[in-house]
């Protein structure tokens, strides 16, 4: 994934650095070096990113996190 995409990816969730590091797991230094080049963007982030889009893209976002709480809500 390349810069561009990365920053467009993110501006379409309406996501903060910092809201997105929290989204995928990552600090938020992180994620400014990524939109920046300053790290490479590896196939994991770039997968997660991709999934989070789609989510909201198709109107799932309630069922996601119905499903974390759910299934991943003990670690929360």
């Amino acid at each position: 994934m390349d810069i561009k995409t990365f920053c467009a990816l993110e501006n379409e969730l309406a996501q903060t650095h910092a809201g997105l590091a929290d989204e995928l797991g990552l600090s938020e230094i992180s994620i400014k070096r990524m939109a920046t080049g300053a790290q490479v963007i590896n196939d994991r982030t770039a997968r997660q990113l991709i999934a989070r889009v789609l989510i909201e893209r198709e109107g799932k976002s309630e069922l996601f996190s119905k499903l974390l709480a759910k299934y991943h809500g003990d670690t929360l």
